[in-house]
């Protein structure tokens, strides 16, 4: 029996039978010590195992990587799920020294580009995959714009930007083992760029089932992919340090690392920012780029001050009660872009401190073995908390430009924007300095589907929101102005002919000949209008028609909507009224019954108050056969008579009351309480004159 166990024993009540003893919170607490530690033991043997049957000559690896999940796992064991969680009432708006306007930055001049971007490195997160759009592979190899990648944009601005001011910035690529080796391959066609491109991957952590603890994995040489999980973008900082680049940059005088996501094309070099980083007064180890939030991005992490520190703060770690106050952009105003700026010495100085604290994120996870399983990650903005003189600052919207779904590849292929040397600068004719909102439906997740459905990618300069949904194909130089939503309904199709200009329009095409024959029976006949020689539309009528009827439908579905929902809020306020009423009468029917109680105790200490008074005033002679008792003092005896007619008379009133209540009104009930409330009293003051009264009364005995 180990020591521990021993210790837990000797706290038992020898005197006390186990069984019958309720266990105390300190029982309780003790014994999840101990659950934890079996737990952590267990893993630790079971990743022992695990690790001695990968290569050789990747061991020494593997139990790097090992180590490092052993920690999170550790703190995931004693910090609980509830680790991440936040006390709401501390929470602070960031100072404004914290959180910087990025057009303070510009009104410095750039004197020397080269020596700043000489103390530069770019690190692009190059570990997800394209399979949410229907690709195979890294998805930094997405074709995006003009044939042009991810990777080519990305190489193509490091490539100019050396070229253009005689410097040396290096591309990192930090790759998840799901994408490390391909992207391997696809770098050696850029081996004649003016750009040093170096990658190393992420950890591989095992996934554990969430009923045993233990890892999945049986071996490190299964194929199984599913066994295993990069951990996060968190995970950036230590595998960085571990590939021993970290070192090898900071020996060549690299100061910092432009940390951004691969799909962000509006993450690019800014000379402005690196400048303040390396010239401000106060060194900071930690930036953080944050712009202001809209509709589409209320779900984005913010920054706070909470507890001295600013801090990031995820929805995963609002609280139910407050997740919509968190979605407000009126106290919310800004979120993360995910684009870091990050101290070198500083990275290194906490890894080797261990004084790098992420908040861990729990995902649970079915596999297709049927396991249900846990994997722990991390967030690279996270970190912000560990490093000295963390700051914000509020960038412009066009540098946070990222491509998640084919709704947001439409308007980066779009005339949106320009393309000059891999950057993509919003077009100077688009007269707002956002993008619209779009969203495309299911028919267009996948790439390949998504560039079927358009013979050329529409003009969307003056568009402000895009709807599509269903079969729906876009012929060649369509212009979409406005707000535009276009509905094929299950098994229809709706062609958008070429040239055409949707503005401001809803499209919903049920067949054709339907339309018809609302023309010709309804419209036609309720406007007396000759029906005879009428043809039967074509498609592009029928469109044009339909978009008038239901854009008529869809404003008399708004005025109806709004008259439904004044009626049941007017509902629900009488539901309230009668409930509350019905409260009220219940807490008065309760209030009588007591009443009754009270009264008919109080008679029954009357009658035995007075059969004391006549026992001690009078009792009766032994030496007398009959028996006649003298009657009390006559101001006890009036008293008295007075009160037990107040008594019953209230107790009547009580009585009534409580018969009639379902059919009294409430401004009622306050006259049935006054001669009650005034009756008690009496009654109360009569029974305490007897108290008084009755020292004197037994000496009359």
């Amino acid at each position: 029996m180990s020591q521990s166990m021993l210790q837990l024993d000797t706290k038992l009540p020898m005197n006390e039978p186990l069984a019958k003893r309720t266990p105390s919170q300190s029982d309780i607490a003790a014994f999840k010590d101990l659950t934890k530690i079996d737990a952590l033991t267990t893993l630790q043997k079971s990743l022992n195992k695990l690790a001695l049957t990968a290569p050789s000559q990747t061991q020494k690896e593997v139990r790097i990587e090992f180590d490092g999940f052993e920690q999170l796992f550790s703190r995931y064991l004693h910090e609980g799920v509830d680790q991440s969680s936040i006390d709401w009432q501390e929470i602070q708006p960031p100072p404004e020294e914290t959180v910087i306007p990025y057009k303070k930055l510009i009104e410095a001049d750039i004197d020397d580009p080269k020596s700043l971007l000489d103390k530069l490195i770019v690190v692009k997160l190059n570990g997800g995959l394209g399979t949410t759009m229907g690709c195979q592979g890294p998805k930094s190899v997405i074709s995006v714009r003009s044939g042009l990648t991810f990777l080519d944009l990305t190489i193509q601005q490091l490539e100019q930007l050396n070229r253009q001011y005689g410097c040396d910035v290096p591309l990192v690529l930090m790759n998840s083992f799901n994408t490390h080796e391909e992207t391997e391959k696809i770098l050696q066609k850029y081996s004649h760029v003016s750009v040093k491109i170096y990658n190393f991957h992420q950890s591989k952590y095992p996934r554990v089932d969430r009923e045993t603890l233990l890892p999945v994995a049986m071996n490190m040489t299964s194929s199984e992919n599913e066994c295993w999980y990069p951990p996060g973008h968190g995970d950036v900082y230590q595998s960085f340090y571990n590939s021993g680049l970290l070192d090898q940059f900071i020996e060549q005088g690299k100061e910092y690392m432009f940390l951004s996501n691969i799909d962000n094309l509006g993450a690019t070099v800014d000379l402005y920012i690196l400048k303040h980083l390396l010239t401000d007064e106060t060194r900071h180890e930690f930036v953080m780029e944050v712009t202001d939030k809209t509709r589409a991005d209320v779900k984005g992490g913010t920054l706070i001050q909470y507890q001295g520190k600013l801090r990031l703060l995820e929805i995963a770690q609002v609280p139910k009660e407050n997740v919509d106050e968190f979605k407000s952009v009126s106290k919310f105003r800004i979120f993360n872009t995910n684009n870091l700026w990050v101290n070198l010495p500083a990275i290194k100085r906490i890894i080797e401190d261990k004084t790098l604290h992420m908040e861990i994120i729990v995902n649970h996870k079915a596999l297709d073995k049927g396991i249900n399983v846990i994997q722990l990650e991390t967030a690279s903005g996270a970190a912000i908390k560990s490093f000295e003189g963390a700051q914000g600052i509020n960038v412009p919207r066009r540098r946070f430009l990222p491509v998640k779904t084919t709704s947001d590849l439409l308007l980066v292929m779009s005339n949106l924007f320009t393309l000059t040397r891999g950057n993509l600068v919003m077009n100077k004719q688009r007269s707002f300095p956002t993008v619209p909102l779009v969203k495309l439906g299911t028919s267009f997740t996948k790439v390949k589907d998504f560039l079927s459905r358009f013979e050329s990618i529409p003009d969307c300069l003056e568009l402000d929101s895009l709807t599509v949904s269903g079969d729906v194909t876009f012929g060649k130089g369509v212009s979409l102005r406005g707000t535009v939503i276009i509905i094929a309904n299950h098994g229809d199709r709706i062609d958008i002919p070429p040239g055409a200009i949707l503005e401001n329009k809803i499209v919903c095409m049920p067949p054709a000949q339907f339309y018809h024959w609302y023309d010709v029976n309804l419209r036609m006949r309720m406007l007396g209008i000759e029906t005879k020689k009428v043809a039967k539309m074509n498609e592009e009528a029928a469109v044009a028609l339909g978009a008038d009827i239901l854009g008529e439908a869809v404003i008399l579905s708004i005025a109806i909507a709004g008259l439904a929902l004044e009626y049941a809020r007017r509902s629900k306020n009488d539901l309230d009224k009668e409930a509350r009423h019905q409260e009220r009468l219940a807490k008065m029917e309760r209030q009588l019954s007591e009443l009754e109680i009270t009264f008919t105790n109080q008679s029954a200490h009357l009658r035995e108050l007075e059969r004391l008074i006549q026992n001690h005033v009078s009792p009766p002679s032994k030496s007398t056969k009959s028996s006649t008792s003298t009657s009390l003092p006559e101001s006890v005896s009036s008293l008295l008579t007075t009160n037990k007619k107040q008594v019953a008379q209230a107790f009547s009133i009580v009585e009534q009351s409580s018969n009639q209540l379902p059919l009294m009104q409430l401004h009622t009930i306050d006259y049935v309480f006054f001669p009650i409330a005034y009756a008690i009293q009496q009654t109360n003051d009569f029974i305490v004159s007897l108290l008084k009264q009755w020292p004197s009364l037994r000496r009359t005995k």
